[in-house]
């Protein structure tokens, strides 16, 4: 990314907007345009608040699904009691650019995480959240109808009879908990054979893959023509965020366009959380998919159909996309990669997945003339599997703030335009799955920041009604001392 320090504006100690030149600036944009830098000098992007203020209430870092929480929970809730908040959404690339955004999303209603990483179950709010959250989704897609979801029938193969009776101790539970979105283990003869292995077992169940791509920048314009108090800057990269003292927005935050002062400051996207929140032991990691076109002897299925194999410590997902007007008959092929392994052992890895489909889907599976595509997005990895939802406390932050003036920033609420005490949030470390967590993690930090957790709230498309306690799973995900020793990763090799 080029240097574009140039183009960018800071904050004098007055609080006064200056560029480089020293001159007063009383906007971030003109009434029509929003000049954002970083990737793309010069870009003009629409700007929905025209003359905003350099002090804004809430700045949000990123721009996929969990932000789209934040700001479904923040903008509507505030509007209703008369208010409105500046929200102010920095985007280090295109819009919805980071992570599952950008491709096809697979979603099931039935919980991914189900399991703690020392083998025992997830207690049943956890479980109740994660199918909550694929229940929000499909209810947006409903208002949202270009978000185009398809639903697939999904096939978990297990090659051998200790990952057969691990998929038999993973579905009893939910079972019992969930058996409007039953699977079936299949055994012996029901098994589907394709190909030279023979699967012991398989799990089948109703999985939908969404245009997630579609369906966020969808919610952003419909925000956008709602709500004047929001702006939204792409190629906005923030660099740093410094906490200050004895200022009602005291948190700066620095991009590669220029600075400005929040209330509140949510970190909404893997992409940077590791880099800007060292302290919290988020790891960056990597999920790639390979988009190749399948062989004339691959299963066709109808063209609608998920394969969940498992390569010893490299689970994958084949996602065959029907043929029709407006796409290829393709095979996408997901997996999850820790940063830290060399992109030598990423190429071994691709070489193992390869031989490994062709002794489940025979030698003729992928097509050999068609050159395979890869493309990438961060995620982001935890210890314990569950994302990082909620305020961060400063010890976690390291914005060198005194203990005196800690009890002021960490207050539960304010007197002051009706949100929270000033601070810092986060919704990230999904570990790769997304569509379990990320929309209502988002609408959870919203809440949050407006200073509703114990207010009723109507249940509205896409977040369920009632007390945010009713459903999200506080004591789970929030970032306390004993959660970062079970979610710390430490070092990876």
């Amino acid at each position: 990314m080029p240097d574009t320090s140039g183009y960018g504006y800071d904050i004098r100690d007055d609080d006064t907007l200056v560029g480089d030149d020293n001159s007063s600036v009383s906007s971030l944009g003109s009434a029509s345009t929003l000049v954002s830098e970083g990737a793309n000098p010069g870009r003009r992007l629409p700007n929905i608040r025209p003359h905003i203020d350099h002090r804004v209430d809430v700045v949000i870092i990123g721009s996929g699904i969990t932000a789209v929480g934040v700001a479904l929970s923040i903008l509507p809730l505030m509007a209703s009691r008369g208010m409105a908040p500046n929200v102010f959404v920095l985007e280090a690339m295109g819009l919805c650019h980071e992570g599952a955004t950008q491709h096809d999303a697979l979603m099931s209603f039935l919980p991914c995480r189900v399991f703690r990483p020392d083998g025992g179950l997830l207690p049943e709010k956890v479980l109740d959240f994660q199918v909550k959250n694929a229940e929000a989704v499909k209810e947006l897609e409903s208002k949202y109808l270009d978000a185009g979801a398809r639903e697939f029938e999904m096939e978990e193969l297990y090659d051998n009879d200790e990952d057969l009776e691990f998929g038999k101790r993973t579905q009893r539970p939910l079972d019992e908990l969930y058996p409007q979105y039953g699977a079936t283990i299949l055994e012996g003869d029901e098994v589907p054979h394709y190909g030279p292995l023979r699967a012991r077992g398989a799990r089948t169940h109703t999985a939908r893959l969404i245009r997630l791509h579609k369906l966020v920048t969808s919610i952003w314009a419909d925000l956008r023509t709602q709500y004047a108090n929001l702006c939204i800057s792409t190629n906005t990269c923030v660099r740093h965020i410094t906490l200050t003292t004895g200022s009602s927005h005291p948190y700066i935050v620095t991009s590669s366009w220029g600075s400005i002062r929040a209330r509140h400051v949510v970190h909404a996207t893997a992409s940077s959380a590791p880099r800007l929140l060292p302290e919290i032991g988020l790891t960056a990691g990597w999920k790639h998919r390979l988009l190749l076109r399948p062989g004339a002897r691959f299963p066709k299925r109808e063209g609608k159909h998920i394969w969940a194999l498992h390569l010893e410590s490299h689970p994958f997902t084949v996602i065959r996309l029907p043929g029709g007007n407006d796409e290829i008959d393709e095979l996408l092929i997901d997996w999850e990669w820790v940063s830290g392994r060399d992109h030598g052992d990423m190429l071994s890895t691709v070489d193992q997945i390869y031989s490994y489909m062709e002794s489940v889907f025979g030698p003729e599976w992928k097509d050999a003339e068609i050159m395979p595509q890869n493309r990438s997005s961060t995620i982001g990895i935890t210890g314990d599997s569950l994302p990082f939802v909620g305020r961060i406390p400063q010890d976690y932050t390291n914005r060198g703030v005194s203990s005196s003036e800690q009890a002021a920033v960490e207050a539960p609420f304010s007197d002051d335009g009706g949100l929270a005490t000033p601070g810092e949030w986060i919704s990230a470390g999904y570990n790769g799955q997304d569509t379990a967590f990320a929309l209502l993690s988002g609408y959870a930090v919203g809440i949050q920041i407006a200073g509703m957790e114990n207010e009723e709230l109507e249940m509205v498309p896409g977040r369920p009604g009632g007390r945010l306690n009713d459903w999200f799973p506080k004591e789970e995900l929030s970032l306390d001392d004993d959660r970062m020793m079970r979610a710390n990763l430490g070092p990876l090799g």
